[in-house]
């Protein structure tokens, strides 16, 4: 059983990206530009939010 979904996920995701090949991407559209300006921001944000999470945790862990 387990061999039939994993060969469904394979076939599956190969039909994702050979779809995902023939599209055209129009890269002078606006939303296309504000996408990759947002995409390009989250990492950054994310790791840095973690951080402080970090930080935060450790100095209220040092003061019990």
């Amino acid at each position: 059983m387990k061999k039939r979904i994993y060969s469904f996920i394979i076939l599956l995701l190969t039909a994702i990206n050979t779809y995902a090949q023939e599209m055209t991407i129009d890269t002078t559209d606006a939303a296309y530009q504000l996408g990759k300006k947002i995409g390009s921001w989250i990492p950054v944000t994310v790791i840095l939010f973690l951080a402080i999470l970090f930080i935060r945790h450790t100095y209220r862990f040092k003061g019990k």
